[in-house]
């Protein structure tokens, strides 16, 4: 992309919407921000060149910006509160009521994709929300200063396999395990929660967090962060896998250190089709 570029960026929760734009900019790239009313931080005013507010149930005025603000592609990046879905101001709105009508179940990929569909028809293309992240890619290998022992190494692969045929079904992307027995599996709660469920049962679980077979990068990213470590350690978890090349690690340098001082490991493995990254 050259530095020309206009980029749209619906801004979700969380760090990612910011080092996105953080990143797009460095490139030369002109950030034009979607913001979400209780989901987007405030911060974010700082880093792009653009903001436009919306409330998450109101659609016609998200397209309404859009058409107005001449970009020509678009990013989605952070988490948008899936409780949303159940808004009953969701149906106010005739275009988001009218789009939920159509679709044949209300799962994550199923409702992001037809959402997408209809912000295409405005003759705008979404690229991939990993576009400017390269640095913040996980890389196959131990990234913290201890490695999982060979028993944790099994739940590592074990949880792999699993995490992927979850993913397989649209159901989460990250399952806990020990002892090659499953603690829990994530599901509309997401990452976090799954976690502290884990944590119930027994300590010392293994983490482990895949992509999905069919991963659409234009909004369904894996990411992990410091709120991810900060939860293994009230937890009690032990190790935290994701797959390499396919996850975006936020503040990278401050995850690894956190993790060393807690003791919690974290690697990056290749998908259950790659070579092993131990």
């Amino acid at each position: 992309m050259s530095g020309k570029d206009r980029i749209g960026l619906i801004a979700g929760s969380g760090r990612f919407p910011i080092l996105w734009a953080q990143s797009a900019k460095s490139k030369g790239v002109e950030v034009v921000c979607f913001a979400i009313k209780g989901n987007t931080s405030p911060k974010i005013r700082r880093f792009v060149d653009r903001i436009f507010w919306f409330n998450v149930y109101d659609f016609s005025s998200l397209l309404e910006a859009i058409r107005g603000s001449g970009v020509r592609k678009m990013v989605m990046a952070g988490q948008i509160n899936p409780f949303s879905i159940f808004d009953p101001r969701m149906f106010l709105d005739l275009e988001i009521k009218t789009l939920l009508e159509k679709i044949k179940d209300r799962r994550a990929d199923t409702v992001f994709t037809a959402v997408i569909q209809r912000i295409e028809q405005e003759g705008v293309e979404f690229i991939p929300s990993t576009s400017f992240m390269d640095a913040y890619m996980a890389r196959v290998g131990t990234l913290t200063r201890s490695a999982p022992e060979d028993e944790q190494w099994q739940d590592v692969y074990f949880g792999r396999d699993i995490a992927q045929r979850m993913g397989d079904l649209d159901i989460g992307q990250t399952v806990v395990v020990k002892n090659r027995t499953v603690l829990a599996v994530e599901a509309f709660e997401g990452t976090n929660r799954c976690i502290m469920r884990a944590g119930l049962l027994v300590p010392g679980a293994v983490v482990v967090k895949m992509s999905k077979p069919r991963q659409d990068l234009r909004f369904d990213v894996p990411v992990v962060g410091m709120r991810t470590i900060k939860v293994m350690a009230l937890a009690r978890a032990s190790v935290l896998a994701v797959e390499a090349g396919k996850t975006i690690i936020l503040d990278k340098e401050r995850v690894v250190r956190s993790a060393d001082r807690l003791g919690i490991k974290v690697v990056a493995v290749q998908g259950a089709q790659g070579e092993t990254g131990r």
